[in-house]
């Protein structure tokens, strides 16, 4: 078989990655897609069905969600944890300027776009190894990054490997910049880069063309030896795996394109049928020899229609337009679909007649999904940071820890005069201030407890009067 052959779950899940791409991409996306996304109404020609399209307006509810689920995760900074030399390289993991933090962003949307995302951990090829931290960040000689989204994870396969599953052949698909006709032209080229653990067990790297032709192999060596695992993470929302599962906005993708089609049915209707049209009866335009018409009737304040002939009459065509308030409705239901699937910004402020306790059971169940996707996105980072450190021979604690805490648990100012009040009373510590601070959201995420009491030490912050003695004679 050729080196482009997919994976069967590749080619059934395909079509929902496209939509999901679309939807969220936006409305000229979705137009591009032209009738799989919006059938063409019967005897429509070309430019009846392109003026059809224009008229369709497209909200775009998916691609808001999206924005407001990553801004969830990310509106606090991931917890790191990284040895020595590895933290070094955090602030471009990718070779290209991209840091470890923008790295996980763009992890997690993918996650979050169609459900799966892969990411390779890979090593310059070199003949002299660096001798030195300068010298491998001097001259780029170290593990970095690459991201794959779905569809260029073509095919795959898991196989027992030291008694536990794991991926034994991964095929990518890659498109590479080619040199032009000109300094000014662009080019590309397709690639198949093939990772695999060859009859002997040792990763294995061969390179293809678009036309499956054979272009290279080699064994990228870690500290020196050949490995015997392919330092290629496979994400899903449940975590690091092979197996396909469901993108989380897909419901939400195919709600938002009927609400679409219902928007270009509702935008027709308006346009035949909101404007009267002018009728005349009994009445012949003059025409010339060879039958063109020498006179028009026109519409105006200045302008009047004299009629011979006495039976002749005009009149305006109006529409009543009831079929549209049916439509109307329709679509205020599909937005409460939306609206329930996930996108709530297009959704009526309800808060005033909603419950505190009904709506922290909207919150839970949000957060719960999003968790979820958060969590295992953790885990997975947390494996690509172990699998850079075995590159580099690094020793130590490898985590990553996304935010899951989506609500923000804001200080009252009757909860802070109260626990300043304890502060100063002597019945709390320092570190118990801080953390109640911290949690508060009045102290940013990132900072530690340490970190905040360099801040105070380098201000000259003075303690509140009758701490310091309450805190030694409690």
């Amino acid at each position: 078989m050729a080196v482009n052959t997919t994976h069967p779950q590749y080619t059934e899940h395909l079509t929902q990655w496209v939509r999901c791409r679309a939807v969220i991409a936006g409305g000229d996306a979705v137009r591009a897609g032209g009738v799989a996304y919006l059938p063409a109404l019967d005897g429509q020609d070309a430019g009846q069905y392109k003026a059809y399209q224009n008229r369709a307006g497209f909200f775009s509810a998916t691609a808001r969600t999206l924005d407001g689920l990553s801004g969830m995760i990310f509106r606090k900074d991931a917890e790191v944890t990284a040895p020595d030399p590895i933290d070094a390289y955090l602030d471009d993991v990718t070779l290209s300027g991209i840091s470890f933090a923008s790295f996980a962003e763009r992890f997690v949307d993918e996650l979050l776009q169609v459900g799966r995302v892969g990411a390779l951990v890979d090593y310059p090829q070199v003949d002299n190894a660096p001798q030195n931290l300068a010298e491998q960040l001097a001259n780029n000689i170290r593990p970095y990054l690459a991201i794959y989204p779905t569809e260029s994870i073509i095919n795959w396969k898991a196989s027992s490997i030291n008694n536990k599953q794991a991926l034994s052949l991964v095929v990518l698909k890659e498109a590479i910049a080619e040199q032009g006709n000109d300094e000014f032209e662009h080019n590309t080229k397709t690639q198949y880069r093939v990772l695999d653990i060859d009859l002997d067990g040792f990763y294995r790297v061969r390179l293809f063309n678009s036309d499956n032709e054979f272009l290279n192999e080699f064994y990228p060596l870690i500290n020196g030896a050949k490995s015997r695992e392919i330092p290629f993470v496979l994400a899903s929302v449940l975590g690091e795996g092979a197996d396909i599962t469901k993108p989380p906005l897909l419901d939400l993708a195919d709600a938002n394109l009927e609400h679409y089609r219902m928007m270009a049915d509702y935008r027709h209707g308006l346009h035949f049928t909101a404007l009267p049209t002018p009728v005349v009866t009994g009445h012949t335009l003059e025409t010339d020899e060879q039958g063109k018409v020498k006179d028009t009737l026109s519409i105006g304040s200045t302008t009047a229609w004299v009629f011979n002939d006495p039976q002749a009459s005009a009149f305006f065509l109006e529409f009543s337009g009831a079929g549209l308030g049916s439509l109307e409705s329709a679509i205020a239901r599909q937005e409460n679909i939306m609206a329930l699937l996930g996108a709530r910004i297009i959704a009526s402020d309800k808060k005033a007649t909603e419950t505190a306790q009904t709506a922290e059971i909207h919150r839970a169940g949000e957060a719960s999904v999003l968790s979820s996707i958060a969590n295992s996105a953790s885990r997975c980072l947390t494996r690509i940071l172990q699998l850079m450190a075995q590159w580099d021979g690094a020793r130590g604690e490898c985590l990553v820890k996304l935010n899951t805490d989506f609500i923000g648990a804001y200080l009252t100012p009757q909860e802070l005069t109260a626990l300043l009040g304890l502060y100063q009373a002597g019945a709390i510590s320092n570190e118990t201030l801080f953390y109640n601070l911290k949690y508060g959201e009045i102290i940013e995420s990132g900072v530690s407890f340490e970190d905040e009491q360099a801040r105070i030490d380098t201000a000259n912050i003075p303690a509140p009067q009758g701490v310091n003695n309450a805190q030694t004679n409690p």
